[in-house]
């Protein structure tokens, strides 16, 4: 009497399982997530990297920041030379309230202020031989007033002079309606003598400005001749675009609006 099999009929007619194919994740595009306004102040070279040290990569603003000073990184380089990614610039992030954990209070009605996103608007800073943006990462809003309207600047007297001294001088910049001057370049305008005028103080800097520049774009050329030297592909297919232009400081006058500004914010220290 034959062995009853143990295995199961085969089915020559079966249809053969296939693994299904996990979906590809959908890229995130991190230059949406920044405001309107940015995007216009922000050269283009420097708003993939700048978004990803504000947002998360569902578009949600970081609920924390663990410093101030952000760098654009180094590497890796683009294939082709970029001209913008020669001239990127430093962030600088000012969060009391999401960094430190500072209360602070309405300016109006003293009740307490919490944090309704980001600043809205974006501003360059003038630095010694280069630039960098500064960025609000909080958007004081009274709990109690409820008025849109009663948003407060995170920059602002009304914020700064609630902080305590080593947290407010950690504030990098004079504001005027437009730009902004590192306070090293305050510093420079401090002492008045008949050879240190905002004149010579804005001469200076723009030579400063002017030779960072030149290595930069000195850097960029040399890359490209580098990647026309080793590209396999037809000479004529290798275009490279023009470095961007030397963008000129503010005029004096300008410089001297800052160094009145920096005085009247001294006012109530110097009663």
């Amino acid at each position: 009497m034959p062995t009853p099999s143990l295995l199961p009929p085969s089915n020559s007619c079966a249809t053969p399982h296939h693994t299904a194919t996990p979906p590809k994740p959908t890229p995130v595009v991190w230059k949406g997530f920044l405001p309107d306004q940015f995007r216009k102040v922000i050269q283009e070279a420097d708003q993939v990297w700048i978004a990803k040290c504000l947002y998360e990569p569902t578009g949600q603003l970081k609920q924390k920041f663990e410093a101030c000073w952000f760098h654009p990184l180094l590497e890796p380089k683009p294939s082709r030379p970029e001209p913008g990614w020669y001239h990127r610039q430093r962030l600088f992030i000012w969060a009391p309230m999401r960094m430190w954990g500072i209360s602070l209070k309405c300016p109006k009605c003293s009740g307490k202020m919490n944090s309704s996103g980001i600043y809205r608007k974006v501003r360059e800073v003038i630095d010694v031989d280069s630039r960098y943006y500064l960025v609000g990462g909080d958007y004081p809003r009274c709990s109690k007033c409820l008025n849109p309207s009663l948003l407060v600047c995170p920059w602002s007297q009304d914020i700064l002079s609630q902080l305590d001294v080593a947290h407010r001088s950690l504030f990098p910049a004079v504001l005027t309606t437009q730009l902004a001057l590192d306070r090293k370049g305050v510093t420079f305008l401090k002492p008045r003598t008949s050879g240190n005028s905002s004149s010579y103080v804005q001469s200076a800097m723009e030579e400063a400005h002017s030779e960072e520049w030149a290595r930069q774009t000195i850097r960029y050329l040399s890359d490209c001749e580098r990647h026309k030297k080793m590209a396999t592909f037809i000479p004529s297919a290798a275009v490279y675009l023009p470095p961007p232009t030397f963008r000129p400081l503010p005029l004096a006058q300008w410089f001297e609006t800052v160094h009145s500004n920096d005085i009247l914010s001294h006012l109530d220290e110097m009663k």
